[in-house]
């Protein structure tokens, strides 16, 4: 089975499978936390 691209992922997702975001998320999840606290700590 080939793995899905982000974007085919993204697009799935904008169709309504939320299942398809979770997986987008595990993917990137210290990206994505590393990105959010750098933009937090900016405005506190």
């Amino acid at each position: 089975m080939e793995e899905k691209t982000d974007i085919d992922l993204y697009n799935s997702f904008l169709k309504g499978n939320n299942e398809a975001f979770d997986e987008i998320i595990n993917r990137h999840r210290k990206k994505l936390i590393f990105f959010i606290n750098k933009y937090v700590h900016i405005f506190i």
